[in-house]
């Protein structure tokens, strides 16, 4: 599934952790399949990738009423990794390509 990318390189973060970097900037975001957002971003001079999980029951024809509040409640997963190696970039194109996310979190569950 991930053959071309070292899972290895890349840490899984809790909120708190996530929360504590000084400085985000460079967002992209991507919606999968109604269910998942993806934000590729720097922080602190390193890459990091945000996933939200808006839940099995989302529906692309509901994304005209999605708001802050249904986002903000989105069960959220973070991902860092060395700024010289860049894993997360290579992971969020492939999750944008392949749409495997649930297969990816489940590597790290």
């Amino acid at each position: 599934m991930f053959a071309h990318i070292d899972i290895n390189q890349i840490k899984k973060l809790t909120q708190k952790e996530f929360d504590q970097f000084y400085e985000l900037e460079g967002w992209s975001s991507t919606l999968i399949n109604s269910r998942w957002v993806l934000e590729l971003m720097t922080r602190d001079d390193a890459p990091a990738l945000m996933i939200s999980d808006l839940g099995e029951d989302a529906d692309f024809m509901d994304m005209s009423e999605f708001c802050v509040d249904t986002y903000n409640r989105s069960q959220k997963y973070y991902f860092t990794c060395d700024s010289e190696n860049d894993v997360i970039s290579k992971v969020y194109l492939h999750l944008v390509q392949h749409w495997d996310v649930q297969e990816f979190l489940e590597v790290f569950a």
